[in-house]
């Protein structure tokens, strides 16, 4: 098996061929490789495609499903899931990102410096455990 570092060389590499190819060099030289189980980049660093289920070299239109439909299908769902990551705040009530429910950290807006590490604690514990009790929430969240 390919290694991880190797995979992603091959991933950036297939990038810059696209790019440096104009987009048209590329899926000609493709043609070319695609019997052969290999891609532009798999070819230049040695690595080849096999099908699993025949311990052989995967064919034409294995390669060509691979490159022209699967990897278009991941790339957008990996896109959705990036928005969805980082956007989610814009339907959560809290406005939290996934991020901050994992970690159980609303942002919260503290004008008056209520929060801040340097303050008495006391103070601050006081306040925080306060308006956490009667909101539901974290203090000023609402504010934002």
């Amino acid at each position: 098996m390919a290694t991880i570092g190797l995979r992603f060389d091959g991933y950036l590499l297939e990038g810059v061929l696209i790019v440096f190819t104009f987009g048209i060099g590329w899926p000609i030289w493709a043609l070319f490789l695609f019997p052969q189980g290999q891609t532009p980049a798999k070819q230049l660093l040695q690595m080849r495609l096999v099908h699993i289920a025949e311990p052989c070299t995967a064919r034409f239109w294995r390669i060509s499903f691979r490159e022209f439909i699967a990897k278009p299908i991941i790339s957008v769902l990996a896109i959705f899931a990036f928005l969805i990551l980082y956007f989610w705040l814009f339907w959560d009530r809290n406005r939290q990102e996934l991020r901050d429910k994992l970690a159980s950290t609303p942002v919260v807006k503290d004008q008056q410096g209520l929060l801040h590490p340097s303050q008495h604690q006391e103070s601050a514990a006081a306040v925080g455990s306060d308006a956490w009790s009667h909101r539901g929430a974290p203090p000023e969240v609402g504010d934002r």
